[in-house]
C-alpha cells in the first residue's frame, strides 16, 4: 500500500520500514521455531504426537524464538498505533483497507 502524501520523510520510513518487518518476520520465526525443533530434538517427540517437555536442552533457542516473537508483537501493535494516530489526525487511514473500496491515493 502506498504511502499517504503528505507525511514527513521520518513518518514514511517508518512505515515502510514497519511494514517491510511484517513481512519478513513471520518467516523469521518460523526458521527459528524449525531451528529450537531441530536443536532439542523434538520432532519424533511432536510426531508421535505427544507434548513437548517443559524444559529444553538447548534453552537459548527456545529464548531467541521467544524474544523474536514479543518484538513481532511489539512491532504490530507500534503498527496499530500508527493507523489509529493517523486515522486521529487526518481521517483517511482506513479508506483504502475496507472491502470493496480498492487503493486510494490521498
Amino acid at each position: 500500500m502506498p504511502a499517504p502524501a503528505g507525511l514527513a520523510v521520518w513518518n514514511r520510513r517508518l512505515l515502510h520500514t514497519v511494514h517491510w518487518a511484517i513481512a519478513v518476520f513471520p518467516l523469521l520465526l518460523a526458521l527459528s521455531g524449525m531451528g529450537t525443533m531441530l536443536q532439542n530434538d523434538l520432532g519424533p517427540l511432536l510426531l508421535a504426537g505427544e507434548a513437548p517437555p517443559a524444559t529444553l536442552d538447548v534453552e537459548q533457542a527456545r529464548l531467541g524464538h521467544q524474544v523474536g516473537a514479543y518484538l513481532f508483537s511489539a512491532l504490530l501493535v507500534v503498527h496499530v498505533a500508527g493507523i489509529v494516530r493517523h486515522q486521529l489526525r487526518r481521517g483517511d487511514a482506513l479508506a483504502p483497507m475496507r472491502p470493496g473500496r480498492g487503493s486510494t491515493e490521498v
